[in-house]
């Protein structure tokens, strides 16, 4: 019996090791716009929301929730095209036809560092995020 109670106290132990690194936590560090000239230029009045709220992103569901403005997750599924690795970043996307909204999100899951820096655009807003993700 004590067997039987230390091996499903290990499972579980186990389990929530490996689900810990399933999604990113995210703080955005720059909002970008596009402008007349077709040059990207860092939004300082960011019209997009609040950096401080940062954002969660399943890696296994693909789903976004919570941040602020621009980069409010409101539970919307990814196509994720790519785990990522130790070579490759990771990849997900967003479409939803009837609105024209394109959403992208990778993960550069090869850097070396603790906090992974990432890149998520939203189209036809013309708005392109920056920050870092940490595995959560």
């Amino acid at each position: 019996m004590k067997k039987l109670i230390c091996l499903i106290f290990l499972s579980i132990i186990s389990s929530s090791v490996f689900s810990a690194s399933d999604a990113y936590k995210c703080n955005i560090n720059a909002t970008y716009r596009l402008g007349a000239d077709g040059m990207l230029f860092i939004d300082k009045d960011n019209p997009y929301g609040d950096y401080e709220k940062g954002f969660t992103f399943d890696r296994e569901t693909g789903r976004m929730l919570g941040g602020d403005g621009g980069m409010l997750g409101g539970g919307e599924t990814f196509t994720i095209l790519q785990q990522g690795s130790d070579t490759h970043a990771f990849k997900a996307s967003f479409v939803q036809e009837n609105y024209d909204w394109v959403l992208s999100f990778w993960v550069t899951e090869y850097a070396t560092t603790y906090k992974k820096p990432f890149i998520f655009t939203q189209l036809p807003h013309m708005a392109v995020f920056s920050g870092t993700c940490i595995n959560y």
